[in-house]
């Protein structure tokens, strides 16, 4: 048997605009078919990832990948970023955006943090509500992918 090995780079794949734009709508499908049953992250990290992609869709256009990794999981750094001509958020929009970005840019929708468990189990106003969420994530990705 001849094994080949193979020793990826960052900055070896191409990766373009439209892949991003692709699968900004494949993580907004996901949450589509996902059923809310507990106070769970998932829903939230659906989405977030989802404007990530969006949003790092648009930068890919004038930037290169090792540029727009710059952005990491801050998603409201990556919208403030985008050129002033293409931004259309609302004061309100860009708002629950923060609000989504204080936990997803800390990874608190992928572990399991106790800020996320304090805010979802007391009720607390911290989160953003997921149905609004969820249609500005509509119209980001409507606009942007």
């Amino acid at each position: 048997m001849n094994i080949t090995e193979i020793k990826p780079s960052i900055g070896a794949i191409k990766v373009t605009d439209k892949v991003f734009g692709i699968w900004a709508n494949e993580f907004l499908d996901c949450f589509d078919s996902f059923e809310i049953k507990t106070n769970s992250p998932v829903p939230y990290f659906l989405l977030c990832r989802a404007m990530e992609l969006a949003f790092k869709s648009v930068h890919l256009k004038t930037k290169n990948i090792l540029q727009v990794k710059k952005y990491s999981h801050n998603i409201l750094k990556s919208y403030r970023d985008i050129p002033i001509g293409l931004k259309f958020l609302t004061k309100d929009q860009e708002i629950l955006l923060e609000s989504a970005n204080s936990f997803y840019s800390k990874k608190g929708f992928e572990y399991l943090t106790s800020e996320f468990m304090y805010e979802t189990y007391t009720g607390s106003k911290g989160l953003p509500d997921i149905e609004k969420l969820a249609k500005l994530v509509r119209e980001i990705i409507a606009r942007y992918t």
